[in-house]
């Protein structure tokens, strides 16, 4: 019997400690567990961007409604402001930092007036009827256009110009805000008589750009930094990111309220009627017809082909990017993207007859419908830039 006992006590012990045994090795993988799923956690946990211009200082170019900001590295090159210098005719718009802003320029003929020098970072373009007795410059540039695929500055002193900017200099960027913005290397020519900045670049030593704006008087504006004092490319494509405009008009309008003569985006009201005629115009049946050239970018594409419409309506236009956006009229009611087809379709068929893809186009009479059926917005085709 005592034989017996010390069998079974042995038999509980051992029963014991396989029991603490294995409940260790559980309460051991348990943590190891737990601290593998926290280190994931604490892996995969996402940190907030840091805006890395928060503590920079902001400009405005006030006469073009134009916002940016600089590190505060320029600080020290003094207070930026800005002026214009009238030519023999028109003006020349001069933004930069006043240390170093102008010298007076002397034309072959009679003592001219002031000329925009800038000499680490500034903004300059001239008036489109702007006249002076000297060659033009980077920073007498009224703009850029892209056309068959390839960028062209734009200067209308007396007469229209263009000038191609070679493409392994220019490169088209977008802003923070969707500011489109030509980044242009500047080169000098080394072959030739002339051996100063290639046509359409700021030269030797320094970065610029064009932007286009909606202003009348300055249709598009330079931007120039000499690359010295430590700045370089990554910096001014950090400023370029904080472009924007301070005095854009609403794109959105109520058709309750709106009246002929409202600016639009870069339209304007023309006329104001019930879509239907029989009805008054309510949110269901109304018509808005705005006026004014204006370049919208965005996809074409045939309506009514492989779709829920029957048969081929004709050629649209829909996809806008974010600059055509805020050019384009768009109902404050607008659910998505608007989109348009074509009134003049003969030419838009020449244009696009088939397919779809991207363009730049110019449009006019940008009419704007709602009605409780399969109607869509129109617009008259000017002209295709590109596609």
């Amino acid at each position: 019997m005592k034989q017996n006992g010390n069998i079974l006590v042995v038999i509980l012990t051992v029963g014991l400690l396989i029991s603490i045994s294995i409940g260790g090795y559980f309460f051991y993988q348990n943590q190891q567990l737990q601290k593998q799923n926290l280190t994931k956690t604490e892996t995969t946990t996402p940190s907030v961007a840091k805006d890395k211009t928060a503590n920079w200082r902001t400009h405005t170019v006030k006469t073009i409604s134009l916002e940016f900001k600089l590190p505060p590295s320029f600080d020290k090159y003094g207070d930026f402001s800005e002026t214009s210098y009238p030519g023999q005719k028109g003006s020349e718009l001069c933004a930069t930092f006043p240390s170093q802003s102008t010298f007076n320029f002397i034309k072959p003929v009679s003592a001219g007036g002031n000329f925009c020098y800038i000499s680490i970072f500034g903004l300059a373009t001239t008036s489109l009827d702007y006249m002076a007795g000297r060659g033009g410059s980077f920073s007498d540039l009224q703009g850029y256009t892209f056309e068959n695929n390839k960028y062209f500055a734009k200067l209308n002193q007396n007469v229209d110009k263009k000038f191609e900017i070679p493409s392994n200099l220019a490169k088209e960027l977008t802003s923070d805000y969707g500011i489109k913005i030509l980044r242009v290397i500047g080169k000098n020519s080394t072959s030739g008589e002339w051996q100063g900045p290639i046509s359409g670049t700021p030269g030797d030593g320094s970065i610029g750009a064009i932007l286009n704006t909606t202003n009348k008087t300055y249709p598009g504006i330079t931007i120039v930094m000499n690359l010295k004092d430590g700045l370089d490319e990554n910096t001014f494509d950090q400023i370029l990111s904080t472009f924007k405009f301070t005095n854009s008009v609403s794109s959105k309008f109520d058709y309750s309220t709106i009246k002929v003569g409202d600016k639009v985006g870069n339209m304007t009201a023309s006329s104001i009627s019930p879509y239907e005629s029989s009805r008054p115009i309510s949110s269901t049946n109304y018509r808005v017809l705005f006026k004014g050239s204006t370049t919208v970018t965005g996809k074409y594409f045939q309506l009514g082909q492989n779709g829920m419409i029957s048969g081929r309506i004709g050629v649209c236009f829909n996809e806008l990017d974010q600059t055509s956006l805020s050019l384009l009229p768009q109902k404050t009611e607008e659910y998505g993207r608007p989109w348009f087809c074509f009134a003049n379709a003969s030419l838009a068929d020449k244009e696009f007859l088939t397919g779809s893809g991207v363009a730049t186009i110019v449009i006019d009479d940008y009419s704007v419908v709602a009605f409780p059926s399969e109607v869509w917005n129109t617009a008259t085709l000017v002209k295709v830039i590109n596609k």
